[in-house]
Formats: structure tokens, sequence, C-alpha cells
């Protein structure tokens, strides 16, 4: 640390403004430019791909302002490319819940404040720099990321009602208030890598004698047939505005099924391999992983408005 520098703490004794830590600033609010996927299986998914030009390359800060109260979850923010003149262009990809095309979040995206143009209207304010006297830390003109809640939260541990139902169930959510916060006025940051699988499996079997049933023994040709089907679910932690309460979920990402035959000939009571088969993609078997605790914070849209 150097031996001259600022520091702003609030009453807590926690640092607001420092020399030596950057302050996250607000950018600018956008809205998705693509879809990447969707799917309408137990209950449905629309995957938003956003996009943002920042003079950084450091990750920005997100938060969501939903607009339905569907689970949302961000599921990646990497950078695309790099502009000519050196900028980053960042895709932020957003998942939402739903099987009627769920209303988009809008992103509010805050960033280092060297990031961030001057206003041109605003000569007077207080900007701190890092003990090099270059980089700045925090600039009052620059809209600085204001918290107004927060805390932690954790990934339900049940995901749905049965083994054969894979559609997530709204009962097993987890939920915080909104620490005094209107719903009509509140956006959220809440990244979690918690991820998660359910499966079931159904089985068939058959057996054709063309020869004479003797007492349940084929004498003659007896064909036999065997098959098995699992049908998986692979589902995101994401959080929702609903009920006047910050809530905990999951939203089904991806869906898919696997199935395995085969089929043998015998006659009389010598077998002959028929061959086998499988298809459709695989998945991990009814695990879970990543499922800590994660912060979140509040903030409102009518700050940066």
């Amino acid at each position: 640390m150097s031996t001259y520098g600022f520091h702003a703490q609030n009453t807590s004794g926690q640092v607001l403004i420092s020399s030596n830590l950057q302050n996250f600033h607000f950018h600018s609010v956008i809205t998705y430019s693509s879809i990447l996927g969707d799917h309408d299986t137990y209950g449905g998914m629309v995957n938003y791909r956003f996009q943002i030009t920042l003079d950084s390359t450091k990750p920005p800060l997100v938060f969501l302002n939903p607009q339905c109260n569907s689970i949302q979850a961000v599921i990646g923010v990497d950078i695309l490319t790099t502009t000519t003149s050196g900028d980053s262009v960042w895709g932020i990809d957003v998942a939402v819940a739903g099987t009627s095309s769920p209303a988009a979040p809008k992103l509010y995206i805050f960033t280092e404040p060297g990031a961030v143009p001057t206003p041109v209207s605003d000569s007077y304010g207080l900007t701190v720099y890092t003990p090099d006297g270059v980089t700045a830390t925090f600039d009052s003109r620059k809209s600085p990321l204001l918290i107004n809640g927060g805390s932690n939260i954790t990934p339900p541990t049940s995901i749905i009602a049965s083994t054969n139902a894979l559609s997530p169930v709204e009962t097993h959510w987890v939920e915080h208030s909104l620490n005094g916060l209107s719903a009509t006025d509140i956006m959220f940051c809440a990244p979690s890598l918690a991820q998660a699988e359910r499966e079931y499996t159904t089985s068939q079997h058959n057996e054709d004698c063309t020869g004479l049933d003797v007492c349940g023994a084929c004498i003659g040709w007896e064909e036999v047939w065997d098959r098995s089907d699992t049908w998986w679910a692979f589902y995101r932690n994401g959080f929702q505005i609903k009920d006047n309460k910050f809530k905990s979920g999951w939203l089904t990402y991806n869906v898919g099924h696997h199935y395995h035959e085969s089929e043998s000939d015998r006659f009389i009571g010598i077998k002959y391999d028929g061959g086998s088969g499988s298809g459709g993609q695989q998945a991990i078997n009814n695990g879970q992983i990543n499922m800590n605790s994660n912060a979140y914070l509040f903030s409102k849209p009518s700050l940066y408005t």
C-alpha cells in the first residue's frame, strides 16, 4: 500500500473510495442483439446474446434489470474480438426461462472509470487516482456504482418433483427479501456457476416365438429385443424478482435423449447375436456442481437513466 493516498469509509468502516481500489462506474444500458438458442422442453429457455464495445480488457460488472418475472442467469461474459483501435467487443449471454418467448432483460454495464467517457457538461467533480497519478479509481462525473443492498444466497438442493418429471419446481426456490427496494425499480448482479443434471430411464423387452411355446419355453426360432431410453435435462442456477422477493432457482438450459437397443435370435436354445445400437446424447448422471453460496448485489435502474 502507498504511504499517501485517499480513502473514504462509511460508518461501518467499509471502504467506499480508495486510491488503491478501482470503483465500478456506469457505462451504458444495452439490449440483446441475437438469440443463440432456445427450446420449449421442461420449462423452456431462450439464450440471449448481448454485445458491448469497451476500452477495457477487464470484465464488466453486469446488472440485470428483469423485464419479466422468469428465472434468468448470466451464462458467460467473454471477449469476442478486438477492434482496430484496440477496444474489446464483449459478448454477454443471458438465459431466461420460459416457453413463450420470455422477455429479455436490460443489462446495465459498469466498468473501470478510464473506460467510461467523461460527460462534456460536467466540468467539476472529484477524481481519485492510483499512486502513479495516471489511472483513475474514482470519478464523480461518471456515475459511480451505488449498491442499495445484497447478501449471499445458495442454489436450491431440490430441482424437480419426481424422477420422470424434469421441469424445475418453483416451490423449492430459496427466497430473500428485496432489502426495502421496490420490485419496479431494482436490478441485480448475481453470478453463479451452479449446474445440475437430472434424468430418468425406461426399458422395453419383447420376445417373439415363431416355433412352439411349451410351458413358457420356445421350441424353434425365437427373437428377443431390448431397448432402454434415457431422457435428461441440464440446469443452470438463475434468479428472479417475483412476489416482492429475490429468488434463487433453476432453469432448464439444455435437454437430451439417449437410447440403446439390442436384438438377438435363438434356435432351439442356441443364441445368434442380432446386433445392437445406440444414439442420442449422454449427460452426467444425476449430478450437480458448484453448489456453494454466492454473493448478490442490488441497485436501482432509476439512478442511471
